[in-house]
């Protein structure tokens, strides 16, 4: 075989193994990390709740804020980073309301978390 052939499988294989990391990696950080909003230094924590390992999925979670200050930012992830994954969405209210409602549920099917999930709220200052 011509070097030159050689160094054109070799640059093939190379871009093949790039492409495939790159994208199990976008998919394994959407399962464990779901936002929605921006993100802001200056607001503040205004809801967090941790559910446990083995906890039932879909789980609900609701929240009114009561200065009635926008949310703006929710993050949902997943702690422990190599099992299984999570799927979360706004049901009811939206993003810069005072009031939201999220459903968050394991990606594999499964009646249980495989990890502990966190859910964290960020409304204006």
């Amino acid at each position: 075989m011509s070097v030159r052939y050689q160094l054109g499988i070799g640059i093939l294989l190379g871009l093949l193994l790039v492409t495939y990391v790159q994208s199990n990696r976008i998919v394994s950080a959407a399962a464990l990390l779901q936002e929605f909003g921006t993100y802001n230094a200056n607001d503040r924590i205004c809801f967090y709740k941790q559910f446990l390992k083995s906890s039932s999925s879909p789980v609900l979670v609701s929240f009114s804020n009561p200065t009635l200050k926008a949310i703006n930012y929710i993050r949902v992830e997943q702690v422990q980073q190599n099992i299984g994954g999570i799927a979360a969405e706004i049901i009811r209210g939206a993003i810069g309301t005072s009031t939201v409602t999220v459903q968050i549920s394991t990606i594999n099917g499964k009646s249980h978390f495989v990890s502990d999930v966190r859910i964290q709220m960020m409304c204006t200052a």
